[in-house]
């Protein structure tokens, strides 16, 4: 048998016995778990509460969860819940029978949804830019799938072959191969779209249904009713094209409304949260007509039909409640609280005004609320044009530290939002009379302690810290070295950075006078420096994309400053501390899962692995072919590596990391590497391949990668886990 004739064969095989998921799933925040019962993530709470659900909702119990949970996903098979904790990196993983924390597995930075397949459970790390992809039954990291920025809400095709993911900010849609662990496609909603969470997929597979506000950032005189706009986007799913054309603009087809975040199809109806103004938008997808509008509690974000299909739940997040709606008559007929959320009355209370558009006083037209703008109390990284010029939308996250406030220092105290609320918001104001920012914020009279309400949402804005979950950047001793050699840099008389950086905030609470390069100058509050890979793109005004653009020009723009010459090395090493910046222990919450508990491991049904070949060829002298390779599996396993040169069909396998050995098809060859064990997804570099007294240039190789069972013969395709190959011209 030619080589080519067993790729064949073996790829096929591949492709029959790859798993295949459950029907129709998608990320949500409450998941049944049962006939009657179900769990809902409490995010304020850090808990799940267990459920049972019916035309009445009847708490149970309930468990605590790590920090910030946001979605929750059903293992049937396994009997297992599992829960995403954005606020430290990790999924507990809970069991469905009794009301019980099993422990926890690990993850990259801020991970929100999941969705378990047959075989595995993917999560989305919005801070890493990743989607991982774990075996559900004894947790190993398969894959690791790149894709753009923000990968937040999830949708599996029924067939198991397709995930698509969301991503926060930019709107754009990520397609991609569930069984490869690969983006074949990236969808845009359009440059406007974002804070993209739910994706709905229609039960014959051919649309997308996607909410969404369009954000139009190029409004020079900004207004409550002219800067956001609720929609709900539609993909075809088999040409993936967005229909711009027929988008459904909420506003329209229903009423005002505020934050359109999460969806579910039931039937023809697609049930539309929007989370601002604690409402449902029920429209007929087929006759493109609003079919009800639903009043529910305070910042709705989960929706879940029950297996009945005869009601509709809803996970009311900020209030701790959970709705039942009626699917015949579109009517809520119960909502029961399922959690307390542990904080003093009055910063609830002002989280509830932080995150709603249904209060008159917050908002007008329930059209706009804070969250808008500064979600979890982050940034939007956009830019919008205030009367003071173009402005970069700062994170509110231990915000109470850095004043004076705004890019301009012009609020002196965090009470001046009031000022926001009325000017920008459209809402008549939490105090009564005038905002006392006239003739400006900073000279007027103080708001603290004029209105309780004021006082309470400032009360939030104080409490928001950043959580437990760091970046999760892989660190190696090079790395350590640039950001050792960047501080150095950072604090030296040469630079001056820290004069004005000052740590623990990397600021120095004042503000400074920037002459800008197309000529005048600005009065600038000082930023703090801390969570910049989070906060692109840069100054004021965002003019820079990155910070190596930035420190192409700053601080040369800073009164009494001059522009001190950098070379690419400093930039890099000034990059690299910059993004590594610790963030203060007293401005973080703890961590709530401090043990290393593993829930308990069941062997796999079936032997899982990836492998994926990286070949450069690097021109320059000295000339050589750079190989290097990543590969995982949920068993013990080896991986083969073979050349092959078309041209005359002859091969080479790599018996080890410096050991090349030619061969023919059908003789006995070793693996490039064993391992006894499973073994998560990692990344080995081959040593270069010199070509400079090699006569191979203008040839064409193939290269051969194929993972096996352990001690498993590669010429038997039943035995191969999996194989990819490049090519390459030396």
């Amino acid at each position: 048998m030619k080589f080519e004739d067993l790729i064949r064969t073996g790829l096929l095989l591949l492709l029959l016995v790859s798993g295949i998921g459950t029907a129709g799933e998608k990320t949500s925040s409450i998941v049944f778990t049962g006939t009657g019962t179900a769990v809902v993530v409490n995010q304020h709470s850090n808990s799940v509460s267990y459920l049972n659900l019916s035309d009445l909702v009847e708490k149970v119990e309930e468990v605590s969860v790590g920090l910030s949970p946001q979605t929750a996903a059903y293992d049937a098979e396994r009997q297992l819940i599992w829960i995403t904790n954005q606020g430290e990196n990790s999924v507990s993983i809970l069991s469905s029978t009794i009301p019980k924390h099993l422990g926890f597995v690990k993850t990259k930075a801020a991970p929100y949804g999941v969705i378990i397949s047959e075989e595995f459970a993917f999560i989305s790390n919005q801070h890493s830019n990743l989607i991982q992809v774990f075996d559900k039954y004894n947790y190993v990291l398969i894959a690791e799938i790149e894709v753009d920025d923000k990968p937040r809400g999830m949708a599996l095709t029924s067939d198991g072959k397709w995930l698509y993911a969301s991503h926060f900010d930019s709107g754009q849609i990520s397609k991609i191969d569930a069984q490869l662990f690969k983006v074949t496609e990236t969808i845009s909603l359009g440059s406007r779209a974002g804070l993209t969470q739910s994706i709905s997929i229609d039960e014959n597979e051919k649309f997308a249904y996607i909410p969404n506000t369009i954000r139009n950032t190029d409004n020079t005189s900004l207004e409550f009713d002219t800067s956001v706009f609720p929609f709900v986007s539609i993909i075809d799913l088999e040409s993936q094209k967005h229909l711009r054309s027929q988008r459904i603009a909420l506003d329209i087809i229903d009423e005002p409304v505020g934050l359109p975040l999460s969806s579910r199809l039931v039937g023809d109806n697609l049930f539309v949260l929007n989370a601002a103004s604690n409402d449902i938008s029920v429209i007929d997808i087929k006759l493109n007509l609003l079919s009800a509008h639903v009043e529910v509690g305070s910042f709705p974000v989960g929706i879940v039909q029950g297996p009945d299909q005869r009601y509709v739940y809803v996970d009311n997040s900020i209030d701790g409640s959970v709705s039942v709606i009626e699917a015949s008559t579109l009517v809520e007929i119960d909502r029961q609280p399922v959690t307390q959320i542990p904080l003093d009355n009055d910063t609830r209370e002002g989280i509830r005004l932080f995150h709603t558009s249904n209060d008159t006083r917050m908002a007008k037209d329930q059209w706009i609320s804070c969250a808008t703008c500064h979600f979890n109390g982050e940034s939007d990284n956009l830019l919008w044009n205030f009367s003071d010029g173009l402005r970069n939308t700062p994170s509110l996250i231990t915000s109470s530290h850095t004043g004076p406030f705004h890019w301009s220092g012009n609020l002196d105290e965090l009470h001046d939002v009031e000022n926001t609320i009325r000017d920008l918001q459209g809402g008549s104001g939490l105090v009564n009379g005038a905002d006392n920012c006239s003739p400006a914020c900073d000279s007027a009279e103080k708001n603290e302690g004029r209105s309780e309400a004021l006082d309470n949402l400032v009360k939030y804005i104080t409490f928001l810290k950043f959580d437990a979950s760091a970046t999760n950047a892989e660190s190696t001793e090079e790395i350590e070295l640039e950001k050792q050699r960047g501080e150095k840099l950072f604090r030296s008389d040469e630079f001056g950075c820290s004069v004005c950086h000052v740590a623990p905030l990397y600021t120095d609470n004042e503000t400074h006078i920037i002459s800008l390069v197309e000529g005048g100058a600005e009065i600038i509050n000082t930023p703090s420096l801390l969570d910049l890979s989070l906060s692109a793109p840069y100054y004021h005004d965002g003019r820079f994309k990155t910070l190596g653009e930035l420190l192409d020009r700053h601080p040369a723009d800073i009164e009494g400053q001059s522009q001190v010459k950098m070379e690419g090395g400093s930039v890099a090493d000034l990059v690299g501390f910059l993004e590594g910046i610790r963030r203060p222990e007293f401005l973080s919450l703890p961590a709530l899962l401090t043990s290393t508990e593993v829930p308990v491991i069941q062997s796999p049904l079936n032997g899982i692995s990836r492998v994926s070949l990286e070949l450069v060829v690097n021109k320059e002298s000295p000339h050589a072919l750079e190989i290097s390779y990543t590969h995982s599996a949920n068993s013990a396993f080896d991986t083969f590596l073979i050349a092959e040169h078309l041209a005359t069909a002859a091969y080479w396998y790599f018996e080890d990391n410096s050991t090349i050995k030619k061969f023919r098809l059908g003789a006995d060859i070793m693996p490039l590497s064993t391992h006894q064990i499973a073994e998560a997804v990692h990344r080995h570099e081959l040593p270069n391949i010199l070509l400079d007294n090699l006569d191979l240039a203008g040839e064409i190789f193939s290269f051969h990668a194929i993972t096996t069972e352990r001690g498993a013969s590669p010429y038997d395709t039943l035995n191969w886990l999996f194989y990819d190959v490049k090519e390459v011209e030396l």
